[in-house]
C-alpha cells in the first residue's frame, strides 16, 4: 500500500482527520475550501483532489496569495473573492509576516482587535485591497457546485457573517471544518443555530460538524475492502 501523502495543519494533518473520520472511502466528492491561501500550504482538501479524485473549489480574498493559489491548484476552480453576507466590495486586510513574508495568510475582512494586535506585536504589516465580496449562495452558483461533501472555513473572524449568508438559501456541505480559534468552541456552536449541523468533534483551533439532512454516508464493508485492495 503506498504511502498517503497529506498536506493539512497540526498533527494530525487536519486533512488525515477529515479523510479517516468522515470520508475513508468517498471517491470523486467535492470540497470547498476558503481562505485557500496558496493551495499548497497547510491545504486541508489538496490530498482530497491528488488522491481521492475529488474536484476542489477555493477560494482565496488576497490578490497577491491568489496569483499562487491559481498557478499552484490548476485543476481546482479558483476564485479570487471574499466570501462575506453581502455582495459588492470591501476592503481586505493582507498580513506581511517578517517570517514568512506575504505568503502569510491571516488576512481578513474583519480582524478582531485581539488578533490584529498579537499580529501588531510580531512585527507584521497590513496591506489593504479591493476585493470583491459575495454571498454564500452566489459563491456556490457562480462556482457551479451541485453536490458538496466538504466545506473548510478560515476566514480569521469573519465567520459570523459568512453564517449568515449560508442561512440564505443555498446547497450545505455534509461536513463543515470551521477555524475556532478567535471565539472558541462553544461560541462557535452558538453562531451556527439555526443552520442544520451537529456539532461532531474538535481538534487543534477547528470544529467539525455533520449536517443532520445531508450527512455523510456510511461506507460499508465491501466499500472499506475494496479501498484497501486498491491500495491508496
Amino acid at each position: 500500500m503506498k504511502k498517503r501523502r497529506f498536506h493539512g495543519q497540526f498533527d494530525p494533518p487536519v486533512d488525515q482527520y477529515l479523510f479517516e473520520r468522515f470520508f475513508p472511502t468517498l471517491r470523486g466528492g467535492v470540497s470547498l475550501e476558503c481562505g485557500a491561501q496558496d493551495g499548497l500550504a497547510d491545504s486541508s482538501c489538496l490530498f482530497f483532489e491528488e488522491s481521492r479524485g475529488w474536484q476542489g473549489v477555493n477560494v482565496e480574498a488576497s490578490p497577491p496569495i491568489f496569483e499562487r493559489l491559481r498557478l499552484n491548484r490548476p485543476r481546482s476552480t479558483n476564485l479570487n473573492v471574499a466570501l462575506s453576507n453581502r455582495a459588492g466590495t470591501a476592503r481586505f486586510t493582507h498580513v506581511v509576516s517578517p517570517q514568512y513574508g506575504d505568503n502569510f495568510g491571516n488576512g481578513s475582512l474583519t480582524h478582531l482587535p485581539a488578533h490584529r494586535d498579537a499580529l501588531a506585536k510580531e512585527g507584521c504589516q497590513f496591506v489593504e485591497h479591493e476585493v470583491r465580496t459575495v454571498t454564500y449562495p452566489e459563491l456556490i452558483a457562480e462556482a457551479g457546485i451541485s453536490r458538496l461533501d466538504l466545506f473548510v472555513l478560515d476566514v480569521e473572524g469573519h465567520e459570523a457573517q459568512v453564517f449568515e449568508s449560508m442561512r440564505q438559501g443555498a446547497l450545505l456541505p455534509s461536513v463543515l471544518c470551521v477555524e475556532h480559534g478567535h471565539f472558541g468552541v462553544e461560541k462557535m456552536r452558538e453562531m451556527l443555530a439555526g443552520l442544520p449541523f451537529r456539532f461532531d468533534s474538535s481538534l487543534h483551533v477547528n470544529s467539525y460538524y455533520v449536517n443532520t439532512l445531508n450527512p455523510p454516508s456510511k461506507p460499508g464493508a465491501l466499500a472499506r475492502l475494496w479501498d484497501r485492495m486498491r491500495g491508496d
